[in-house]
């Protein structure tokens, strides 16, 4: 009878033993590769996420024209650097070349008026000296403020190119992360969704067991009634 039962019912079974070997199916695409990979001792199993050749290349060259770029704004740097600047050089060059020109000239009318050496003479080089000494320290001062201004945006530029070099690749690694977490979600919720469905039918297949049982076990008494196995009052 004990033997009838267990055949009935199947023993005991788990809802979920018939998924602890299920694996989410992995697949390829254009530019990643997933796949399930099992537990051990020294790494925990789960879905996994690669990026393929392919794109680990293209990864790489965007992240070098980034490195590329930076590595050519610092080499601009040197020209905008404040107090030597090749602006500022131009711009002092000019001065000195019109001060040369304008003072060499200047001597040489007061030569042919033959009042070189006079205080006239004197006081007009030394204003001519004066002037050029102010445009000399004009440029200085604005363009220190546009050297200053220059080099501020040029680091700008090189610290964001240095840092889209290295995002290039934590994108990646978070896109990765991102489709894994998705991939992980959809199967545990699947699984769970067949887990429930499994539970359920086991249910419904206990419940109709245990009809069958009843009705089996109501037909053998009634037999044993019938042939005199039992008879009345014997279970009191």
């Amino acid at each position: 009878m004990v033997d009838m039962i267990k055949g009935i019912f199947g023993g005991t079974p788990s809802a979920s033993a018939p998924l602890k070997n299920l694996k989410p199916t992995g697949f390829s695409t254009s530019g990643f590769t997933t796949g399930y990979t099992n537990q051990t001792r020294k790494q925990a199993g789960g879905i996994t996420v690669t990026s393929n050749p392919e794109r680990r290349g293209l990864i790489n060259q965007v992240s070098g024209l980034f490195g590329k770029q930076a590595g050519e704004i610092a080499g601009l740097r040197p020209m905008v650097a404040p107090g030597f600047s090749a602006l500022r050089s131009s711009r002092l060059k000019q001065i000195e070349d019109a001060r040369f020109r304008s003072v060499g000239d200047l001597r040489e009318n007061l030569s042919r008026r033959r009042i070189m050496g006079s205080s006239f003479a004197n006081d007009a080089l030394s204003r001519a000296d004066t002037e050029f000494s102010r445009l000399n320290d004009q440029v200085i001062a604005e363009t220190t403020l546009q050297e200053l201004e220059a080099t501020k945006q040029l680091i700008g530029e090189q610290y964001q190119a240095d840092r889209a070099s290295i995002e290039t690749f934590i994108n990646n690694m978070n896109l990765e992360a991102d489709i894994a977490l998705q991939l992980a979600t959809n199967a545990t919720s699947n699984l769970t969704q067949a887990a429930l469905a499994q539970a359920q039918a086991l249910t419904a297949q206990r419940e109709q067991n245990l009809d069958t049982i009843g009705t089996l076990a109501g037909g053998a008494l009634g037999a044993a009634k019938y042939t005199g196995l039992i008879k009345p009052g014997m279970f009191g």
